[in-house]
């Protein structure tokens, strides 16, 4: 059997103020975005019923899947920070593989593919980068 252990975080309903100072001037929030407030009830049923149609879809619809994720990762082409345990490391990110893995270059021209861990994006926003 296959399974697959994923995590996401969708801020449903805060205001601008509700946002740490560190974080205010990147996050928001469906509220903020659709000027009304959002059943979370509501929200996690359509998540549930998209993400049963993605496991039925699947492996028939990976191609489309996958170029579809590929047009809208924010991060692509763009400068990133992985987050290890031994410390930060800088890149740029640059593909999206076949199994949806982001391909990372270093600084030093080796690329790191990463299928888990966290990538941040911090200060990208509005940068022009």
């Amino acid at each position: 059997m296959q399974s697959v252990v994923m995590g996401i975080g969708i801020n449903v309903n805060g205001a601008a103020e509700d946002f740490p100072e560190e974080i205010a001037e990147i996050a928001t929030s469906l509220y903020q975005i659709c000027g009304k407030k959002i059943s979370r009830a509501k929200l996690c049923a359509v998540l549930i019923q998209k993400l049963d149609q993605m496991c039925l879809d699947f492996p028939e619809k990976k191609a489309d899947y996958l170029a579809a994720y590929r047009a809208r990762c924010a991060v692509l082409g763009k400068t990133v920070t992985l987050e290890r345990e031994e410390g930060r490391l800088t890149g740029r990110a640059e593909t999206v593989d076949e199994n949806f893995r982001l391909t990372v270059r270093l600084p030093d021209g080796t690329t790191e593919t990463l299928g888990s861990g966290e990538v941040s994006v911090k200060g990208f926003y509005g940068s022009g980068e």
